[in-house]
């Protein structure tokens, strides 16, 4: 396992909505649920199909995402906030 997931922290960078597991670690403490990302419970297929048909048909929810998760990214690239900066 990567300690800190390069891909999250690009689509961070890029203004993406992301949606991932809220496993106990690097992930939870970098996406806070519903301000920055979407967090699903591992192995809950039902609940991961249901964030990402949010994210299709709410392009608000969509663009509020991807800009909070820009500032958080951008915020951790100026002070070494984000784990393993």
């Amino acid at each position: 396992l990567e300690a800190m997931p390069q891909v999250l922290i690009e689509a961070m960078a890029a203004n993406c909505a992301i949606i991932s597991t809220n496993e106990i670690g690097v992930i939870d403490e970098m996406i806070e649920n519903g301000h920055n990302g979407l967090l699903v419970n591992p192995m809950d297929q039902n609940e991961l199909t249901q964030k990402i048909i949010k994210l299709i048909e709410d392009s608000n929810l969509r663009e509020k995402l991807g800009r909070n998760a820009r500032r958080v990214q951008a915020l951790g690239d100026q002070c070494d906030c984000l784990p393993g900066s």
